[in-house]
């Protein structure tokens, strides 16, 4: 037998974005570094069209398939596992669904991946004549029929020893021209995303545990030294003058935030870069710093503007006052603010969601993301309502999609909730605060061209 022919697909089908999918890029080089293999890629952003990625699939003809899937992937990742057993290709699921879900996918693979998947999959390929793998932690697997669940993996790799993510082998022209985390300077920059860490310390309850069986207890981060070497290695090869850190929260360890911004300085990147951040990470010296280091654009997950959903349903441990006057102390710094809110948590009433719709208004807000509140499985807040007869969840995972569909019965209602949504966008965009943001975009074609594909993502 010759080179194992491995392919690792991506199957984003439902909306085009300008984020390439680290995850599978971080897989692919590390796989390339420690094993002989003959490795390809298919990302279906940009292809959206299963009967072009079965052909792709014929071409390659790959001994193994490894698919990706979180929540809003699930279903098109399953469809794609169906089609390649038929084809006998050995089929591998993984990422933050397969984790929390493994009896769902179990059924329409090989192997389901729970956490971490690179020293996984490695151990995987290794194994690939083998009819033992019980060795190799975090797995269900099948034998003659049965299915094995093997102990969770606990072997967190040294984000460090990775190398960078395999950017060569995505559709990275295409990533490239559809960025636009830093639309509110200019609509054409050219950026991409990085990820400098894994894990979160928080405990929100539409978000853990999921993070901490994904990737363990602990937050890891790259040392600000790697982290530097990859942006330079970026700009060389793609010359990008954008970055934007895709963190959960990026300003979760102070210090490190410290020394990322001296070795920006040092270094004189001059490059300009943006982040996720959480209200209560934040204060008015970090965030002259992070300004003086480059920060142009932070997003914070702002969630609610009920104290009480807040506390109660999404266990943020932030106040409203505290949004206001970060928010406020943010714009006057010069960084450009985008809020993430969530309609329609479980006992939120319709009054609750105006209150969370003017308080958006409000803001000092430039963007803002209304999405709908979706209970993911294995989450705090998905377990508390299996325990709530008032509520049932949409067990067809393929329309769980927070942007656009409303998956829980028993609330406020999948109409109304779009109709507030609606609402939500019309009134935060439409106000004077915005009209910058909204001419910016709308005097220039690409710029257009992104608004429309943020706004079609929750049609």
């Amino acid at each position: 037998m010759g080179r194992i022919k491995v392919c690792l697909l991506f199957p984003r089908f439902r909306y085009i974005s300008g984020d390439p999918p680290i995850g599978i890029g971080y897989l692919a080089s590390y796989l390339k570094s420690n094993l002989n293999i003959d490795l390809s890629v298919i990302d279906a952003t940009f292809i959206r069209s299963f009967k072009r990625v079965f052909h792709k699939l014929k071409e390659i003809n790959p001994d193994i398939l490894g698919i990706y899937s979180d929540g809003i992937m699930s279903e098109d990742a399953v469809t794609i596992a169906d089609w390649a057993k038929n084809n006998r290709i050995y089929t591998i699921i993984g990422g933050p669904q397969a984790t929390v879900l493994p009896e769902f996918f179990i059924n329409h693979s090989d192997i389901v991946v729970q956490g971490e998947g690179e020293i996984i999959l490695a151990e995987i390929i290794k194994s690939f004549d083998m009819n033992d793998l019980s060795y190799i932690p975090g797995i269900w697997w099948k034998k003659g029929g049965e299915i094995i669940k093997n102990s969770p993996n606990q072997n967190f790799i040294s984000l460090d020893a990775l190398p960078f993510p395999q950017r060569d082998l995505l559709p990275m022209d295409k990533y490239l021209y559809n960025w636009n985390y830093l639309d509110t300077l200019d609509t054409d920059k050219c950026g991409t995303t990085m990820i400098v860490s894994r894990g979160c310390p928080f405990n929100c309850s539409y978000c853990q545990p999921t993070i901490r069986e994904m990737f363990g207890s602990k937050l890891r981060i790259r040392s600000p030294k790697n982290v530097v070497e990859e942006i330079k290695m970026l700009r060389r090869q793609y010359n990008v003058d954008g970055i934007f850190f895709h963190d959960d929260t990026f300003t979760a360890d102070s210090s490190w935030v410290n020394d990322f911004c001296e070795m920006m300085e040092n270094d004189k990147l001059s490059i300009l870069w943006g982040c996720n951040s959480r209200i209560d990470t934040v204060n008015e010296a970090a965030l002259k710093r992070m300004h003086q280091a480059g920060l142009r654009n932070i997003h914070f997950g702002i969630e609610s503007g009920s104290q009480r959903i807040l506390d109660n349903i999404y266990n943020k441990k932030i106040k409203l006052e505290q949004v206001r006057d970060v928010i406020s102390l943010t714009s006057k710094i010069g960084i450009h603010t985008m809020g993430f809110f969530m309609l329609g948590a479980p006992s939120e009433t319709g009054g609750e969601i105006n209150n969370t719709i003017a308080f958006a208004k409000s803001l000092r807000l430039e963007e803002a993301s209304f999405s709908l509140t979706a209970p993911l499985v294995g989450t705090h807040l998905y377990k508390s309502l299996l325990k709530d007869n008032k509520y049932k969840m949409d067990n067809n995972y393929g329309n769980l999609n927070y942007y656009s569909q409303y998956s829980l019965k028993g609330g406020i209602g999948k109409a109304r909730i779009k109709i507030l949504q609606l609402k939500a966008f019309i009134l935060f965009y439409l106000h004077p605060l915005r009209i910058n943001y909204i001419i910016r975009h709308l005097f220039s074609l690409k710029g257009l061209k992104k608004l429309l594909t943020k706004v079609l993502r929750c049609v």
